[in-house]
């Protein structure tokens, strides 16, 4: 009896309509069928600029520093909190859903002193209590906000999030795993995964807008 792991794999075709992960472009898995180069080949240096230029229209931006994350939206965050974040610096973190939570516990680990502003699972955070709780902590370095809630759905409108957030002088750090590239462009730090734009699991990506480098 032979067994199935010796078998050639051939996976049923579904249409994954979740928030993540979601169906992959015909165009996507062809690419991923190209042979391995190595990450010091000049080829894959080439392969590198032209993702990060198409990374660079998605975010709207035109900042060098948007480039691929190899891991899961999880990692892009971590990523986005470890470079702005230092010991003791002290955050506020939007929570409305799980990755809010998320996206707290991490702040965390790095080191800051976390604070928290709490909705209600299935509400968008509203900015105006966001403006009235950033006035209760005058010393923040960053606020973290996650643009499409992915446990619940729920989109936060974050132009007029991001218009608050920058008034205190602040840096945003925003989630946007169901949310790209979906909805309009965002001026602010952000990180975004395969949920949104049809990529393959464990491929993430970040780039910091002009106005976020200005106030950090």
């Amino acid at each position: 009896m032979t067994s199935s792991y010796m078998n050639e794999l051939h996976a049923p075709q579904k249409v994954l309509l979740g928030p993540g992960p979601s169906t992959v472009h015909p165009r996507v898995l062809q690419a991923l069928a190209n042979p391995v180069m190595g990450h010091l080949d000049p080829a894959f240096f080439q392969v590198m600029d032209d993702v990060c230029e198409m990374l660079r229209e998605v975010f709207h931006t035109t900042n060098s520093m948007t480039l691929p994350i190899s891991s899961t939206g999880t990692g892009a965050m971590e990523t986005a909190c470890a470079n702005i974040i230092e010991p003791g610096d002290e955050v506020l973190i939007c929570r409305n859903g799980y990755f809010g939570i998320r996206l707290a516990d991490i702040a965390e680990r790095c080191g800051a002193t976390v604070h928290v502003m709490d909705t209600p699972w299935g509400k968008a955070v509203d900015a105006q209590m966001l403006r009235d709780e950033i006035k209760q902590y005058p010393g923040l370095k960053a606020l973290g906000v996650v643009h499409a809630e992915t446990s619940t759905g729920v989109l936060s409108d974050m132009k007029e999030l991001v218009e608050v957030i920058h008034e205190a002088g602040g840096v945003t750090q925003t989630s946007k795993a169901t949310a790209a590239p979906a909805p309009p462009r965002l001026g602010a730090t952000a990180r975004r995964k395969r949920a949104g734009a049809s990529l393959p699991a464990a491929l993430a990506a970040i780039t910091r807008s002009a106005a976020s480098a200005a106030r950090s």
